[in-house]
């Protein structure tokens, strides 16, 4: 009773292969394959589906469930294997398009989505599409994970949380399409709600030669949301969750706090249809950035700088987290690199925290942040917030899991024992500083 979870990445592909008691069988991992339309950078499907079939094949899955970013679409002909070709969100419209769809485009406060760069509003991407004739390609709109279950066989279906995560299109407190969907008629053309654990179709593959037959296909979700799914399930009283990569989310379930869309804050929506306030951080991103390898970083040099008060000088990207607005410096900070990056991570969580939920009680972090210095310090900057851990693996593959086997069972998260570092709050407190001087 094998469950073959599929996370459509921008960067990378991955298929992971659970036992139906939740444990992993297979990793296999390629580059997400691109090419040009037009001259436009777009994800390759074709040669994507034949490295997906020749592994399927070997592995045999009785269940698949798709996971993707929320950043892509297509347009298909259900009855034809054509369809748009899938946008890779770094290519931007023309400056005079984009400016055209921010005059149309819905506020924060009905969306919960705030404008981002190049193609990572959906909408965006669509209003470009659609003025250049390729939206004409197929009658029915898909989001990447539900193109992908209807690529291996299934029926045409949306998911909300593949809708509700910063893509203009939902409005996460009504539960319905937002008035940019509706005015451009795109509302009518996006495939049929379903749930995400929902049996969308079965393989037939055998006629094909390309994997077993009768795998049932899910539905599928937004991977963000898959990650949460997991922590929550391991830690069901917790009031944060913090899931970190590329990209780390710290999100509050059942919060009714309207984030900072100036600060990276974002509304996203669970698979249950509920608002489920954000705020983000590339913080793996930040850490590569600045010139950190995977070597960890030690208390000893943590201390040695908070002693010096040296820190990063933020911000080092633009277009992410609480002060994404503003010029990047991109510096390189030698052997120091892996202690900075351990300090700035947890600095910037405490600052998410303070915007999101500053009396939160528990917290609840997977991922590669999780395994390093940061969940320490943070627990000793904040003594009232328990900072748990969760155990290995428990990432949005693993959430995909959960929703085909929702009764599994988990081990239960670690505390994170806070660390003893002389002056951390005057570091913290000249941290604080540098970043009301920036946003002043």
């Amino acid at each position: 009773m094998a469950v073959a979870v599929l996370d459509f990445g921008k960067t990378h592909t991955r298929i992971v292969l659970f036992s139906d008691h939740g444990r992993t069988l297979a990793r296999l991992q390629c580059e997400t394959p691109h090419g040009y339309v037009r001259g436009v950078r777009t994800e390759d499907t074709e040669t994507l589906e034949r490295w997906l079939c020749a592994e399927l094949a070997e592995l045999e899955a009785e269940t698949i469930v798709p996971l993707a970013h929320g950043a892509a679409w297509a347009a298909i002909d259900p009855d034809s294997p054509a369809s748009a070709p899938v946008l890779d969100y770094l290519e931007a419209p023309p400056p005079d398009l984009s400016e055209e769809y921010d005059a149309v485009r819905p506020g924060f406060a009905e969306t919960g989505s705030p404008g981002l760069g190049a193609g990572l509003n959906m909408g965006r991407q669509l209003f470009w599409m659609e003025q250049s004739g390729l939206l004409d390609t197929g009658p029915v709109l898909l989001p990447l994970a539900q193109y992908w279950a209807w690529r291996m066989g299934g029926h045409p279906r949306s998911d909300v949380s593949s809708l509700g995560c910063h893509t203009d299109l939902w409005s996460p407190h009504g539960s319905d399409w937002s008035s940019l969907a509706r005015a451009q008629g795109w509302a009518d053309r996006f495939a049929p709600l379903a749930d995400a654990g929902a049996v969308v179709g079965q393989t037939d593959w055998t006629a094909a030669g390309k994997a077993r037959d009768r795998a049932d296909i899910l539905c599928g979700l937004h991977d963000s949301n898959a990650a949460m799914l997991a922590l929550r399930h391991c830690a069901p009283d917790a009031d944060l969750l913090l899931s970190t990569g590329t990209w780390h989310v710290l999100s509050a379930p059942g919060s009714t706090v309207l984030p900072d869309a100036d600060a990276d804050g974002v509304i996203n929506v669970t698979p249950d249809g509920e608002p489920l306030p954000s705020y983000r951080f590339m913080g793996g991103e930040v850490r590569k950035r600045i010139g950190a390898d995977e070597t960890p970083s030690t208390l000893e040099d943590v201390r040695r700088l908070v002693a010096s008060r040296r820190m990063i000088d933020f911000p080092v990207l633009s277009g992410s987290g609480p002060f994404g607005r503003f010029a990047a410096r991109q510096l390189e900070y030698g052997p120091d690199a892996a202690a900075l990056s351990d300090l700035h991570t947890a600095m910037v969580w405490n600052h998410m925290i303070s915007k999101l939920a500053p009396q939160a009680r528990t917290l609840v972090v997977e991922g590669p942040a999780s395994g390093g210095l940061a969940p320490s310090i943070l627990s000793a900057l904040h003594p009232g917030l328990d900072v748990l851990i969760a155990p290995p693996g428990l990432d949005a593959a693993y959430g995909g899991f959960l929703l085909a086997r929702p009764g599994t069972d988990v081990a239960r998260p670690t505390s994170a024992l806070p660390v003893r570092i002389e002056g951390l709050d005057d570091y913290a407190a000249a941290w604080r500083r540098k970043a009301e001087a920036l946003t002043r």
